[in-house]
């Protein structure tokens, strides 16, 4: 009995390789676009001219990434984001990171105080202290000083609220309003996080200070200003659920992620967003829990377009046992995306998702189905390959980059 169960064992393996035969790899190829360089100053912009006419009505394009710490992953983006600003005259742009950090950012790109590091201290993130993150934010900096229709830098994430209380307390100072309506807010929430819990008094005491913080932003005269941190004050909230009554974190998160990119989309409302974050974020997988790119494409239909990320063997940065620093990627399983991608002999290219769902065709079976995905986050994975999904599904266009090496992180 245990003979058989074996050999079943080995045949269901052998099924899962992803080996294509050579029909398959010839349709296939047929949508593959060859990346010259993953350069954000790359000149000839020929290999993304096939772009033109695939981006065209689109409100929101996404642009993720399989690890956060890959420098030709960075880059590659920085190089796909100049493109649309220049050429499909996008103008937002949103990272996965605070709204309130992330404007403090805005202002140096628009009004060009102190240095970008200084503002990527403020958002908070080791992902972002790298020097590919600022190259990219000169970029729009220098942009806008010869742009009539500026770049505007945003954020969508709710973890971090350090932001908010910076914010309310210098409207609060400018408006000549009680000190106390802000200081009151920060201290109770730092007081349920020390306890790391909300008690049922200060979550009434907290609301409470909260409602008379609103009351003051609703008697502001300046309806965008007032649109602004009452949105700052929907974050704290949901900040809140997250830490203290959330049973289900991720799927919460997700959803606030979507709320909040929406509403940036209607509050830059003469704009068109380029939205940065993890594939796990924004793709739209249709048979799983839902995650932030669901949200978009009921949204937005399809005016939101998917750029999901592959890379295939080399280093990255990562929080890991070693501290913050860099790391091996683990070798792709035969049963992956990542290995498929790289039996077609290209360094880096964009595969066209979008017309393979198109066509429907059985030579592109494979990935119709679920398959193993490279994934990593904050920090280093036991197995970098644990999910799975549905490429042609999840993702408009995937870029597979073959070789990777870390962020330079900036100390």
């Amino acid at each position: 009995m245990k003979i058989f169960i074996f050999l079943g064992i080995l045949l269901s393996s052998n099924i899962s390789c992803q080996i294509l035969s050579q029909d398959e790899k010839d349709y296939i190829s047929k949508f593959i676009h060859p990346i010259s360089s993953y350069e954000p100053d790359y000149s000839d912009q020929n290999d993304l001219k096939f772009l033109d006419n695939q981006i065209v009505d689109q409100t929101m394009v996404a642009i993720g990434e399989s690890s956060h710490g890959s420098r030709e992953v960075t880059k590659m983006k920085d190089r796909l984001s100049r493109f649309l600003i220049e050429n499909k005259n996008f103008r937002n742009y949103a990272l996965e990171a605070g709204l309130p950090e992330s404007d403090f950012m805005n202002e140096y790109i628009i009004n060009g105080k102190n240095e970008a590091k200084t503002y990527l201290e403020t958002i908070g993130y080791w992902i972002y202290k790298t020097q590919e993150h600022v190259d990219g934010i000169n970029w729009m900096k220098k942009f806008n000083e010869t742009s009539q229709h500026k770049i505007h830098f945003m954020g969508f994430d709710m973890q971090n609220v350090i932001g908010i209380f910076q914010t309310l307390k210098q409207t609060s100072a400018e408006n000549k309003w009680p000190e106390s309506y802000a200081n009151n807010i920060y201290q109770s929430v730092v007081l349920a996080l020390k306890a790391n819990k909300l008690s049922k008094d200060n979550e009434v005491k907290l609301n409470s200070e909260i409602d008379v913080m609103q009351q003051q932003i609703n008697s502001l005269s300046d309806e965008k200003k007032k649109q602004w941190l009452s949105e700052n004050i929907k974050i704290l909230k949901q900040f809140l659920h997250f830490q203290f009554q959330s049973f289900t974190k991720s799927d919460d998160r997700d959803r606030y992620m979507a709320e909040n990119a929406i509403w940036l989309n209607h509050y830059y409302a003469d704009s068109k967003m380029i939205l940065s974050a993890h594939n796990g974020h924004i793709g739209t997988p249709d048979n799983r829990y839902k995650i932030m790119g669901d949200y978009l494409k009921k949204e937005f239909g399809d005016r939101y377009t998917t750029f999901g990320f592959a890379i295939y063997k080399g280093t990255f940065s990562a929080n890991g046992k070693q501290g913050t620093g860099t790391y091996t990627l683990q070798e792709a399983p035969k049963n992956s995306l990542e290995y498929l991608l790289n039996s077609f002999g290209k360094d880096l290219f964009i595969l066209d998702l979008k017309s393979i769902r198109k066509e429907n065709n059985p030579l592109a079976k494979l990935l119709f189905q679920e398959i193993k995905v490279r994934g990593i986050g904050y920090e280093t994975m036991s197995n970098d390959f644990k999910s799975t999904t549905n490429p042609v599904e999840t993702y408009d266009y995937i870029i597979f980059i073959k070789n990777s090496t870390n962020t330079n992180l900036i100390k």
